[in-house]
């Protein structure tokens, strides 16, 4: 039986962004009542405080595909963001997510061994880009770079050449 991650989001990202996990089950999919559920755990301040955040217990039914457990958390990563930015000591939050499975068997439910995740990092961007709509951005904040720098398309052209790095 073969229980796993299929997707996580990006190691850092912002909290209105989609936040995503997808779990997936190969075999016990067709059992009664078959629930994926996501435990995440949401905390400020550094890493290694883990314990000191809230948890929030999600459950899913598999998709219509049959296989896959799809969770996105955006709206609750970017609802534990919401102090005022005056008593908002950090614009990160870190998060954390476990997964298992639960199908029924006669009267009772199975519950499976649980699987953790790496811990990412949710940057509230509201904090990071504080202007009001209608303000001079190139004024107002030192990180408009981040959003100015980089390629102007996501294209590909077909002159674009793939070096080998050996």
């Amino acid at each position: 039986m073969s229980y796993s991650f299929i997707q996580t989001p990006a190691s850092m990202s912002l909290a209105q962004s989609p936040v995503i996990f997808s779990v997936s089950s190969s075999t016990l999919v067709g059992q009664a009542n078959f629930q994926y559920i996501g435990e995440l755990t949401i905390w400020t301040g550094s890493v290694s405080a883990s314990g000191s955040g809230n948890t929030w217990t999600l459950a899913k039914y598999p998709s219509a595909q049959g296989f896959t457990g799809i969770f996105d958390l955006s709206r609750i990563v970017n609802s534990t963001q919401t102090t005022l930015t005056q008593t908002n000591v950090s614009a990160v939050s870190y998060l954390k997510f476990d997964s298992y499975y639960r199908y029924q068997s006669g009267s009772s439910y199975v519950t499976g061994s649980p699987i953790s995740s790496s811990i990412y990092k949710a940057l509230d961007g509201y904090q990071i880009f504080p202007e009001p709509i209608g303000e001079s951005v190139y004024d107002m904040t030192p990180h408009w770079p981040l959003m100015t720098d980089g390629p102007a398309t996501q294209s590909v052209f077909i002159d674009n050449k793939i070096k080998n790095l050996r």
